[in-house]
């Protein structure tokens, strides 16, 4: 009954449209290549890497699709001289990726990304959020996200 009724309100804009796709027996997935392949310029979605840093006692960005939490790096807002820096400054961005658990941490989670990005492609996602949080979000996030930002756009993805 309900799909009748779909199918009268629809009528009239069927009898306009240029196309209509019959989606009975396609999956979200293969509707998504569909449409990208009729709408867009390159037959195909770029993916693109969204990575943001965040503060935990600010919340989770809630579209994030995988979470990672950099508070076991140790934390330059106890050092005095750094406490009123950011991630953007030298000096903290030095202190944070010249420990050898950062750069042990950010090879893994490099290869972690490299790992899973063609399988949330191949499950037809264009977009992966990515973020990076640490106590406040304004020292150790902020120099992961820029650095793991800058590796995969070396790696030649969108990010």
């Amino acid at each position: 009954e309900a799909i009748q009724l779909e199918r009268r309100m629809l009528e009239e804009l069927r009898g306009k449209a240029n196309l209509v796709i019959d989606t009975s027996g396609l999956s979200p997935r293969l509707l998504k290549d569909k449409l990208q392949s009729l709408y867009s310029e390159s037959g195909t979605g770029k993916f693109t890497v969204n990575i943001v840093s965040f503060g935990y006692k600010w919340g989770i960005p809630l579209d994030s699709d995988i979470v990672m939490d950099v508070r076991f790096l140790t934390n330059p807002f106890y050092d005095p001289h750094m406490r009123m820096l950011t991630g953007q400054d030298r000096d903290v961005i030095e202190f944070v990726l010249d420990s050898p658990v950062t750069k042990s941490f950010t090879r893994r989670f490099l290869n972690l990304l490299k790992y899973l990005i063609p399988y949330y492609v191949q499950e037809g996602k264009t977009n992966l959020a990515v973020s990076i949080g640490c106590t406040g979000g304004q020292h150790r996030s902020v120099v992961l996200a820029d650095y793991v930002a800058g590796q995969l756009k070396k790696m030649g993805y969108n990010v």
